[in-house]
């Protein structure tokens, strides 16, 4: 029993080592055991080059990268604090980098893979290649950052973080966003890209526009979930995507609440003109709290401007998690193609019938009394 017990402490000793050892922050450094980091002035740096130190002043011997390490990156590359960054996946697993010691931009030419937090500084930012991993951005300022990237791999998460405006530009490419899951945080999400993004989820609240120099419209395929994944609250998304229209996929997830004679929705709303192609699965939660709803209350879940259209139908519409009481029913007659977009509380049908013969019962009643 003792022997188990000591083999078990270590395991979870070794164990305990490993997991120190992956966390260390290795940094860049390109003079070797000079103090300092140095300055790469022509071409581009090797991830997976001998040219990492875990010191922090630059003074000790350099390695080679250790996946999973964190990453700082205070050297200046190409000079003027900016450059490329090349090499292969496996030599560019990450967890969280710091990009903070750039004061232009950084531009990653091959596949990362980050799965922690990018913090950086008001410069604008360039990533080429392919993105993958659970990433959160972290800005020092609240500047608008140029996101160029080819895309996020499928199953990965981008948030952007404390940013207000995050850009993306003409690198993007079709199907760039396909399967993974963009975060907003009340940031505008502005696209220079005239391409398409397909079968990804648009998670948070926030605004997003096409804002390229050739006014092409933008079109995506997107399953909508507002706040944090599995979170509940009120949120909304709001967008500008010229002529273009976003097709609802997945399972959208809507939040309706009730509080006095106040109602609020999850909304998704498309300013100016465009087309909301309904589309996969919508489900409707009654917020916990929320007062009883009540006959006529409606609720926008989704709305156009200007020229712009609904059109398309849910493939289903799952109102479980907001059930009513009473002889009161939803009337989701409107949140099809044509319709307006709202989710109303009406009477049921056998109510309503009820209500319309004894109407009649009463008008034959008075017309025999005369």
């Amino acid at each position: 029993m003792k022997k188990d017990i000591l083999s078990l402490y270590l395991i979870a000793v070794a164990l305990g080592l490993a997991t120190s050892a992956n966390a260390e922050t290795q940094y860049l450094d390109l003079n070797g055991a000079t103090a300092g980091f140095g300055e790469q002035t022509t071409g581009l740096l090797d991830w997976s080059a001998a040219v990492w130190t875990t010191d922090a002043t630059g003074t000790s011997a350099t390695s080679n990268w250790v996946n999973g390490n964190d990453a700082v990156l205070s050297a200046s590359v190409n000079g003027a604090n900016n450059g490329g960054i090349t090499g292969t996946t496996s030599a560019t697993n990450i967890g969280n980098m710091d990009l903070s010691g750039f004061t232009n931009y950084i531009d990653f030419e091959s596949d990362m893979t980050v799965n922690g937090t990018i913090n950086t500084n008001q410069a604008t930012r360039q990533i080429g290649g392919t993105l993958s991993g659970d990433i959160t951005m972290s800005y020092s300022g609240t500047a608008m950052h140029t996101f160029h990237n080819r895309g996020l791999t499928s199953g990965s998460t981008i948030n952007l973080g404390n940013a207000t405006t995050v850009q993306t530009n003409l690198a993007m490419s079709a199907n760039s966003l396909d399967g993974a899951t963009l975060v907003f945080n009340g940031s505008n999400w502005r696209n220079n890209s005239p391409d398409n993004f397909t079968n990804f989820t648009l998670q948070g609240n926030g605004s997003f526009s096409e804002n390229n120099a050739n006014a092409d419209p933008l079109t995506m395929s997107a399953t909508l979930q507002f706040g944090s994944a599995g979170a509940t609250g009120i949120g909304s998304f709001t967008g500008d995507i010229g002529t273009g229209a976003i097709t609802l996929s997945g399972d959208n997830q809507f939040d309706i609440n009730r509080t006095s004679s106040v109602l609020t929705q999850d909304a998704f709303n498309l300013d100016v003109e465009g087309s909301i192609v309904l589309g996969g699965d919508l489900v409707v939660t009654l917020l916990s709290g929320s007062d009883v709803l009540e006959l006529g209350d409606t609720f926008s879940l989704f709305s156009v401007t200007g020229d712009g259209t609904i059109t398309g139908s849910f493939d289903s519409i799952d109102l479980s998690s907001a059930l009513l009481t009473g002889d009161l029913t939803w009337d989701v007659s409107q949140l099809t193609g044509g319709g307006t977009g709202d989710l109303s509380v009406v009477p049921e049908p056998g109510t309503c019938a009820l209500i319309g013969g004894m109407l009649a019962l009463s008008f034959v009643m008075v017309r025999r009394n005369r």
